[in-house]
């Protein structure tokens, strides 16, 4: 797992807490209630969308996630998704160049 330097944010985190959770997502521990959007270079779908929770698992340990951004909520990491597929169509004119934003 990796984790962007800017990443993409809809909350009202504060610096503190965006720290807190890139801390304990680097050590692989849980933050509750952060949802990560995530970008896997190769994967069929563009972007993916987990709880902190989830990403920390052994399951997911041979995907290279590149956590591109965080929110509270589902629907904010949606409202994330959405603003980042938009951007990557209106700049590419295909949604799965997606990785050209963050690689």
């Amino acid at each position: 797992m990796e984790i962007l330097d800017k990443l993409y944010i809809n909350d009202d985190f504060t610096p503190k807490e965006i720290n807190n959770i890139m801390l304990n997502l680097s050590k692989r521990k849980n933050y509750l209630d952060v949802f990560c959007i995530c970008f896997e270079e190769g994967s069929k779908y563009p972007l993916e969308m987990l709880e902190s929770k989830e990403i920390i698992k052994d399951i997911y340990d041979d995907k290279h996630y590149i956590i591109v951004g965080i929110s509270r909520s589902e629907e904010k990491a949606l409202e994330i998704i959405k603003e980042i597929i938009d951007k990557t169509y209106h700049k590419y004119g295909d949604v799965y160049k997606v990785n050209e934003l963050f690689l």
